[in-house]
């Protein structure tokens, strides 16, 4: 019996292609994302500025912080994967958030419950 032959390179990529054009807008933009992250040694992550909105028929007034379900992000279109923001937080950006986190907060800036009044 004839020993297997390896894949062609061309075999293999037109796997490669059909592998790429499988991928959802999801991975697309988190692919992005690792490749910006990883151009800046600097950084040591992103803050999420917009998210993505719920479904327009999705009108529960429940509080959905506090659950955590998974989501299948395969659904997520392009249009919507377009509108997420993020900032890239570097030491210098995070120190300057926590200076102004305990600025706007006073003596409440490392509690685990706060209180908000009127009293700024």
């Amino acid at each position: 019996m004839p020993p297997k032959r390896k894949a062609s390179a061309s075999t293999s990529a037109k796997g490669a292609k059909a592998a790429k054009k499988k991928a959802t807008p999801y991975d697309e933009f988190f692919e992005e994302y690792d490749k910006v992250m990883k151009r800046n040694p600097k950084n040591l992550g992103g803050m999420i500025i917009r998210g993505i909105s719920k479904a327009e028929g999705d009108d529960s007034d429940e509080d959905d912080e506090d659950e955590e379900e998974e989501q299948d992000t395969s659904k997520y279109t392009a249009e919507q994967m377009a509108s997420l923001r993020y900032v890239f937080i570097t030491q210098k950006r995070e120190d300057k958030l926590d200076e102004m986190r305990r600025f706007i907060l006073g003596s409440q800036a490392n509690d685990s419950i706060m209180m908000f009044n009127t009293s700024f």
